[in-house]
């Protein structure tokens, strides 16, 4: 089977090795040419172009920033992708971007799955990711292997398209509302005089023994005081994605807006 990546930033990097170390036929994609170097000597087959990538492949993975660059590739995807090719989104995107995208793509013959991922770069090396899927069962069957041997576990969300997409932005709002109440207690505690080292050892073997407040908090004792847990714009998209799903649902969520003005 031919593998199409497009999108090897810091997270897609290691995700397409994982694909590439476990056999598959490889061909990638990145706008920064320089970025397939990497993946070129292990045997990837960089393309220049979406539209070689696409022609070649049976099954496309992309992993991009944002809805304005999902659209961007997806456009070129659209123009070259023929029956039966499926293309597997990475990206944190918009459910309404989602449910925009699968009917685009039924509509020239194309399956689409939502697959967005759960993971740090550290995470990807390490095969430790999680993927929550959404979409047709047959086809989420062709692409599970695929998901699996790049490094992760599959969770499925059933066919509506946008219900991973859904479940991403309530994980990813969860770990941002979880990172900045590790910022600010730890700030209130080394203000304190407390030691703050000895609180979180007791912490994160007990209370909130999870990864996700072990890797935070380490991340916190070593920035400098004052510092915030994110250091990316990425928290402010995808809050404001998942405020917009809200709004559009009718229903009241104020904890995103207040975590966007703490986060400005």
């Amino acid at each position: 089977m031919k593998i199409g990546f497009i999108g090897l930033g810091l997270l897609g990097l290691p995700i397409a090795e994982n694909l590439l170390a476990t056999g598959y036929e490889l061909y990638v994609y990145n706008r920064t040419a320089s970025k397939a170097a990497p993946l070129a000597e292990k045997g990837a087959k960089v393309c220049t172009a979406i539209a070689g990538l696409a022609e070649a492949c049976d099954i496309v993975l992309s992993i991009v920033f944002d809805d304005a660059a999902v659209k961007e590739i997806s456009g070129e995807l659209l123009n070259h992708l023929s029956p039966p090719q499926v293309h597997v989104c990475l990206s944190t995107i918009s459910t309404e971007l989602a449910r925009t995208l699968q009917h685009q793509h039924a509509e020239k013959g194309i399956y689409y799955i939502s697959a967005p991922v759960f993971g740090r770069p550290e995470a990807a090396v390490a095969r430790q990711l999680n993927y929550a899927v959404s979409g047709a069962a047959a086809v989420k069957e062709q692409v599970r292997t695929i998901l699996e041997n790049s490094g992760g576990t599959v969770w499925d969300f059933g066919e509506e398209i946008a219900a991973a997409n859904l479940v991403k932005l309530c994980g990813n709002f969860l770990i941002i509302a979880a990172g900045e109440a590790i910022r600010e207690c730890t700030a209130i505690a080394r203000a304190s005089g407390l030691p703050v080292e000895a609180m979180w050892e007791m912490f994160n073997q007990s209370l909130f023994k999870s990864p996700l407040y072990q890797s935070y908090s380490a991340r916190i004792l070593q920035a400098p005081a004052g510092a915030g847990a994110f250091v990316s714009n990425i928290p402010m998209k995808d809050l404001g994605l998942l405020a917009a799903h809200a709004n559009a649902m009718g229903q009241g969520l104020p904890m995103p807006f207040f975590l966007m003005e703490q986060l400005r």
